[in-house]
């Protein structure tokens, strides 16, 4: 079905329309085709920067925390305590750990808050701290393999109650003999402050990251649940010991787009609806007076000449107004002018119409005095009479110009009819016309103003002589 649209309102506002929809369009295909692949791009950048610099802060951090663990194990009072536990097999008579031993150790880590306890283990299991052994000995027990291991590397594991890492190293009998196990050391770290360190390297609150070590003894991670990666931008580091993989999800990058979207989607709105009261307000202002223009039209159509169009003002459709009033009161003058005509010619008619009514009285009196005549025996009155009217009805000739040479040479003999009657035995004549002139068309009374002068002269000659 074809919509079609009329009023000039409705089509300025269907143009408005369309052209906030183009806008948006527009709009989102560059949201679509520039600003998402440049906001990629920028946080693939964000994220392997953070990767590298997270990668390289834990790795600092691991490396301070071995060394810690390599200078106590290398002290000769740490040697000697843990050389002589070993030659103690009685675990009834265990050595004690001095406080000038502890302070000893504490030394060794520059007593960095990160680091929450610190624990020696003799080959017997037997442990040696100044804090509670409870959370040591829960880690031996679950870590069953450490009492076997040979490797004089560290082993870093994920706390047993998720907020400490502890570091596993076995101590070696660095005197007489490196590859004799004389004990153990463990320490236990702060895992939050640990994972702050990671964490305030972040540029996003809503990014993510899992931090393993090479046994993947050890997760840390930005989230408790670790949140699935689904549509995301993923970077992965790794250096061999550790292993970096942090990723941020598409929705949350292009929530500013988003956001900036639905702003300039409602200021559209908000211009669409200011622009639409404008449209409104301007061809209101436009079409009351081509809606005016219409109806006097009409109006003016429909027979109704005396319409005015009010002059609103001096643009075009003011002059149109003008025009249309001027065109209107020359329509009613032409109207006037013609209805005078009519009158006139109506007048004129009635006038030629007397005109010939008044003739045709005069022969019927004519003929009336003639047949009154003939009655009385009057023979001479008679033939006056109907002379005179025979010269009458050729002489009116119903208003012609011109008439025949037939009727012209009628016309003069009643003429000289009736002036023989007037003046007796003075004339005498004889008429005749030439065989085809007959109905040739001539000027009317071009012969009767001849002979009404000879007759006249002749009248005037004989008058003159009865005188004399």
């Amino acid at each position: 079905m074809k919509i079609r649209i009329k009023s000039v309102k409705s089509k300025i506002i269907v143009f408005f329309i369309g052209l906030a929809a183009f806008q948006i369009c527009v709009m989102a295909g560059f949201a679509k085709l520039q600003l998402e692949p440049s906001i990629v791009s920028m946080y693939s950048e964000h994220l392997e920067r953070f990767a590298d610099v997270a990668l390289t802060e834990t790795t600092q951090e691991t490396e301070k925390i071995e060394r810690y663990m390599v200078n106590i194990i290398g002290d000769a009072q740490i040697q000697d305590f843990l050389r002589r536990a070993d030659e103690e097999q009685s675990a009834e008579l265990p050595p004690v750990l001095s406080t000038e031993l502890r302070n000893r150790i504490l030394s060794y880590t520059d007593y960095d808050n990160i680091i929450t306890a610190i624990y020696l283990v003799d080959n017997y299991g037997r442990i040696y701290s100044n804090l509670g052994k409870s959370p040591m000995q829960t880690f031996m027990n679950r870590n069953q393999e450490l009492k076997d291991r040979k490797e004089e590397s560290a082993v870093w594991y994920g706390g047993e109650n998720g907020n400490t890492i502890t570091v596993y190293r076995n101590v070696n009998n660095n005197t007489t003999d490196l590859t004799q196990k004389i004990g153990a050391l463990c320490i236990f770290i702060d895992r939050k402050m640990f994972q702050e360190r990671i964490d305030d390297l972040m540029m996003e609150e809503e990014q993510h990251y899992v931090l393993e070590n090479e046994e993947r003894h050890l997760k840390i991670s930005s989230d408790q649940d670790e949140t699935e990666e689904r549509d995301s931008i993923v970077v992965m580091r790794t250096d061999g010991r550790w292993g970096l993989r942090t990723w941020i999800e598409k929705d949350i990058i292009y929530r500013p787009v988003k956001m900036m979207m639905r702003i300039l989607l409602a200021e559209l709105f908000a211009l669409l609806l200011v622009s639409i009261a404008l449209v409104v307000f301007l061809s209101e202002r436009i079409t009351r007076p081509i809606r005016k223009l219409t109806i006097a039209m009409k109006e003016i159509g429909a027979g109704n000449i005396d319409t005015v169009v009010l002059d609103e003002g001096e643009d075009e459709l003011g002059l149109l107004a003008a025009t249309l009033n001027r065109m209107s009161k020359s329509i009613k003058k032409l109207m006037e002018q013609i209805h005078e005509d009519e009158k006139q010619k109506r007048y004129l008619e009635l006038k030629a119409m007397q005109y010939q009514i008044n003739p045709h009285f005069l022969y019927n009196t004519l003929d009336s005095i003639a047949m009154s005549a003939r009655r009385n025996q009057d023979r001479q009155s008679e033939e006056m009479t109907h002379a005179l009217a025979e010269f009458f009805r050729i002489g009116l000739s119903h208003g012609a110009e011109y008439v025949t040479v037939e009727m012209e040479v009628r016309y003069v003999k009643a003429y000289l009819e009736i002036q023989n009657m007037r003046f007796p035995d003075l004339l005498t004549w004889e008429c005749s016309i030439e065989h085809g002139l007959e109905e040739i068309k001539i000027l009317k009374f071009i012969f009767c103003s001849r002979w009404r002068r000879i007759v006249f002269i002749m009248a005037f000659v004989t008058r003159e002589s009865a005188v004399t």
